[in-house]
């Protein structure tokens, strides 16, 4: 789940969803979850930059919520980190 395209990338910059919602993404990656309650289960993977995982389940829950969802718990699996 890390974001990365032209208009927006979570391997720069910091991971807050004020930063995504002033990019030209925030538009683009827009859906309606419709009330829906969303479950993570996380693995955090090695990259060439550390991505901070409490940081990047806050922007997903932020994600969820702008989108009519219902953040529901993030669970980390076995990974790096």
């Amino acid at each position: 789940m890390l974001e990365h395209s032209p208009n927006y990338s979570q391997y720069t910059g910091d991971l807050s969803y004020g930063r995504f919602k002033g990019s030209s993404a925030y538009k683009k990656v827009q859906t309606d979850l419709h009330g829906a309650e969303v479950l993570i289960y996380y693995i955090q993977r090695q990259t060439g930059r550390p991505i901070n995982s409490v940081d990047h389940i806050r922007f997903w829950s932020e994600w969820i919520r702008d989108n009519n969802g219902r953040f529901k718990q993030a669970s980390k699996l076995q990974g790096v980190g």
